[in-house]
């Protein structure tokens, strides 16, 4: 049995590379009343041939989420992204393989520890959600790949400074 990689190694993320490698474009803050923050960082190159802009969305100031956006879809390096993940972690949570991607334009994948035994996202489940994958091609015709809970698969995420510009 193969050893499942988190999608840090899975993609080589190195949260240091692609902050050197941006700039910052802007922030968002979800209600006045709310605790949460987005901030929009524009890459210097497309992050895996697809992706030129990603965000970090904040939690009481605390770094949670890391997300990638694409202003102009590769179809052929969007369907070689899919595969790479289907092929890592199986079929997503609604029991989607790569050649469904053009029926639902969404995916998604929940993990509930170190181990990546499947989950899923439902308000019944108890299980604790350890990170999760979410990926949807949105009305504008733009691909989102949101990783949830980032921070508890690379430590230097929740150590560089979002909010020093």
């Amino acid at each position: 049995m193969k050893k499942i990689r988190t999608i840090k190694e899975l993609l080589e993320i190195d949260i240091e590379f692609l902050r050197r490698n941006s700039v910052f474009n802007s922030d968002l803050i979800t209600d006045k009343n709310d605790n949460r923050s987005i901030l929009i960082f524009d890459l210097s190159f497309n992050f895996l041939n697809l992706f030129d802009q990603f965000l970090v969305r904040l939690f009481n100031s605390k770094p949670m989420h890391l997300e990638f956006r694409t202003s102009k879809i590769n179809s052929t390096k969007l369907d070689e992204f899919i595969k790479l993940i289907v092929t890592e972690y199986g079929k997503d949570e609604n029991n989607q393989s790569a050649e469904d991607w053009n029926q639902m334009k969404s995916m998604a994948w929940w993990f509930k520890n170190e181990n990546h035994e499947k989950t899923y996202d439902d308000f019944e489940n108890t299980d604790e959600t350890y990170y999760g994958l979410m990926i949807n091609e949105s009305a504008d015709k733009k691909i989102q790949f949101a990783i949830l809970s980032y921070n508890t698969i690379d430590s230097k995420f929740e150590r560089e400074n979002w909010l020093q510009q």
